[in-house]
């Protein structure tokens, strides 16, 4: 697609929710380390073997990459919250990382990118550099997973903007960079850390072309 093979030196809006995330990390650990992501897991690993090497892009308290790497898959984890990544690596064998999304500068380093729930504060127009970034960091053939919120438009909860995301953007964002193996929703049946009218997840499943 257009303007998806530049780097766009945007000042990424998931740094407008780090205050938050950073004075609410006991809360949002509390009430999400038990989450079951099982129906996610098992689609995104299907296609990875072990030991894989997985980047959590966003990985939040480190729920998801501590179940990576139970099952034998080297992970590499980043957030832009310090307080998410202290709790992160409570839980980690390999520290998480302190950056941001614009931070990304691997080249054809993982066989697989999760990111769960982490996209869902980036606007519209900057999501192509960041998934840009996300097909340059995955090897030939790789695997990509993501999350966002069902639905269209925006809306502010505690100083964040979340923005939704529906089929036909996301492909279209996708582009020839990524072949979309599946998008499926799913229903949020908790929506206790952000309420929304639309209790509804968009599930991506990619390959990079």
């Amino acid at each position: 697609m257009q303007g998806s093979h530049r780097l766009v030196n945007f000042l990424y809006s998931d740094k407008s929710s780090v205050p938050y995330y950073n004075q609410n990390a006991q809360i949002f650990y509390e009430r999400t380390i038990n989450a079951d992501l099982s129906a996610g897991y098992n689609r995104f690993l299907a296609l990875l073997e072990p030991p894989a090497k997985i980047l959590d892009v966003g990985c939040g308290v480190g729920r998801d990459a501590r179940y990576f790497e139970g099952l034998g898959y080297h992970v590499t984890a980043f957030d832009g919250s310090e307080e998410m990544v202290k709790f992160a690596n409570q839980l980690l064998k390999e520290p998480a990382k302190l950056m941001f999304f614009e931070d990304m500068e691997f080249n054809n380093e993982f066989d697989g990118v999760w990111a769960a729930a982490s996209l869902i504060h980036v606007p519209d127009n900057e999501l192509p550099g960041i998934l840009h970034r996300i097909h340059r960091a995955l090897k030939p053939g790789g695997i990509f997973f993501a999350t966002f919120k069902h639905g269209e438009g925006s809306h502010m909860q505690d100083g964040r903007t979340f923005y939704y995301m529906t089929e036909e953007p996301i492909r279209r964002y996708l582009g020839d960079q990524f072949e979309v193996i599946d998008i499926w929703t799913t229903e949020d049946l908790s929506s206790k850390v952000a309420h929304s009218p639309n209790k509804m997840w968009l599930n991506v499943l990619a390959r990079k072309n």
